[in-house]
């Protein structure tokens, strides 16, 4: 108590106190005893028992927005984002660059007593001297001051423990119609034995899909050390839970704030003037303290080139124009887009559709909940059956590139597991249709389609086709707004190379390295 500490660090917790004490509390001391246990503190401080657990809870889609709701805690006036420190320790370096992550912190406090200082009148004839010297010193850079005692110091705290079970989940993956909030203090509260979850319920289900999708960091401030791993990955995960619980006494630390610990230090100074030239150096002292999290907008990989496999071919259709399809191959947990198609009957491509791969498994890459027939050669009097067919997104997702079903017995939608439509945050809208690969002109079927390359400024071009229900040569802008809000075209921004791949999974396997040690 009584020590400044670095709002930059930690939240509450010792390890963020800086190393010098501002005040002299003197020699005359108060005890109190708990359960056997006697703890001794400075007669100026007041102390309190109360024996209480207290949840805390912080939910946010943005990095940012969760730091300053960390910050809303200790009543600190302003929009700052306090205890950067803590992000490292409750989420990848990774996950806090991430776009479609929601972080979620479940805290709780095992309080055994508070202790504050007295006001501000009372304490400046406590002021150590060197700090006294230095904080009435006008000479003194605001800066330098803040540096060596930090902006702050500590007037009020819990003391006792506290575990923070911390999450960065996929939002993507999540089922939308839960409540993220509820389901991290459900899972939280049955990994430590608070609450029994029915087996089967559907809170089982919630909760299991909030583990699966989420990294999931659980850390103490307080009780006995090395505790952590056994309750968040034991086998005895409530029983260790209940052993850290019972070691409290023994290990009990300065481990929660209220909105009135931290108090500034400038209130300390003896002069109006000084007070007002501290507290105004305050928001330039966090500007150059903190660093904004850049956002990583590079989550999938492109194999711009891979094997391609014949799906078919218009033999029998009658048109004027030949017509090969092909899909292409996919492997390690790469999927298609859509086909390429060329005028010809051969055997093997002329070129390629890529294919592409969630790198970091968010849930930006979803198969579609449908297909939607675009066209089809009924009324043609063939033997065979000729179909376009259109993959019908998941609700944010837009799709690439149609599939044709050639020469078929029936008019059958795709079979193609593979298949997945991008999420629209990674999409542009289709702006240009190029390159026409193939018309249905003389096929006698009652309606009409052309098969066209979508392109847009800035996106990746995939050589997929879409289907467009006339001859329009070349198709006009009403053409291409039929397509918005289905077919799409990735953008260029949203593909990382090998390189850049390479380096973002060592820093995050880096990261988890160095919390294994913790």
């Amino acid at each position: 108590m009584g020590m400044g500490y670095d709002v930059n660090g930690l939240y509450a917790s010792p390890e963020s106190l800086l190393g010098q004490p501002l005040f002299d509390f003197g020699g005359e001391l108060d005890s109190i005893e708990i359960e056997g246990r006697s703890y001794t503190f400075p007669r100026s401080m007041h102390v309190h028992t109360y024996f209480h657990s207290d949840f805390k809870q912080d939910v946010s889609k943005e990095i940012e927005e969760y730091r300053e709701k960390m910050s809303q805690h200790v009543g600190v006036s302003g929009r700052y984002k306090l205890f950067s420190a803590s992000l490292s320790v409750d989420f990848t370096t990774t996950d806090q660059q991430l776009t479609e992550i929601t972080y979620s912190s479940t805290r709780e406090a095992h309080v055994l007593w508070y202790i504050s200082l007295p006001g501000a009148a009372t304490l400046r004839s406590m002021l150590r001297r060197d700090f006294r010297d230095d904080l009435n010193n006008p000479n003194m850079p605001a800066m330098e001051l803040f540096k060596r005692y930090g902006p702050y110091y500590i007037s009020e705290a819990a003391v006792g423990g506290r575990l923070d079970y911390s999450a960065a989940s996929k939002t993507l993956k999540m089922d939308s119609s839960q409540s993220l909030s509820t389901t991290a203090e459900m899972s939280y509260k049955a990994l430590v034995g608070e609450i029994k979850i029915e087996h089967g319920s559907e809170m089982e289900k919630q909760v299991n899909s909030f583990r699966s999708n989420s990294t999931i960091r659980l850390t103490a401030t307080g009780g006995k050390p090395g505790m952590t791993d056994r309750i968040l990955h034991g086998p005895d995960s409530q029983q260790a839970f209940s052993q850290w619980a019972e070691s409290l006494l023994d290990y009990a630390t300065l481990m929660d704030f209220s909105t009135e610990s931290l108090q500034p230090i400038w209130v300390l100074a003896d002069k109006p003037e000084r007070r007002v030239e501290l507290e105004d150096a305050f928001p330039e002292f966090m500007k150059q303290s903190q660093q904004s999290i850049p956002k990583v907008d590079k989550v999938l990989l492109m194999d711009a080139r891979p094997p391609m496999v014949k799906a078919g071919e218009d033999s029998g259709s009658g048109a004027s124009e030949d017509l090969a399809v092909f899909n292409p191959s996919t492997s390690n947990g790469y999927k298609m887009v859509g086909q390429f198609g060329q005028r010809n009957h051969a055997s093997v491509a002329d070129g390629h559709t890529p294919i592409f791969k969630d790198l970091f498994d968010l849930g930006v890459l979803k198969a579609p909940v449908g297909w939607q027939r675009v066209w089809d050669d009924a009324g043609s009097g063939k033997s065979k059956d000729y179909a376009c067919w259109r993959a019908i997104p998941p609700q944010g997702y837009r799709a690439l590139g149609d599939v044709m079903m050639l020469a078929t017995s029936g008019y059958n939608p795709p079979n193609l597991p593979d298949y997945v439509c991008v999420h629209q945050s990674l999409c542009a809208d289709v702006q240009t249709l190029q390159n026409r690969v193939w018309w249905d002109k003389g096929t006698g079927a009652r309606k009409d389609v052309s098969l066209w390359q979508p392109g847009a400024a800035g996106a990746v071009a995939s050589s997929c086709f879409a289907g467009v229900p006339n001859y329009n040569n070349p198709p006009n802008s009403g053409d291409i707004e039929r397509l918005r809000g289905s077919i799409a075209c990735v953008k260029t921004s949203a593909i990382a190379s090998t390189q850049e791949m390479k380096s973002m999974l060592s820093q995050h396997q880096g990261m988890e390295a160095m919390m294994s040690k913790l």
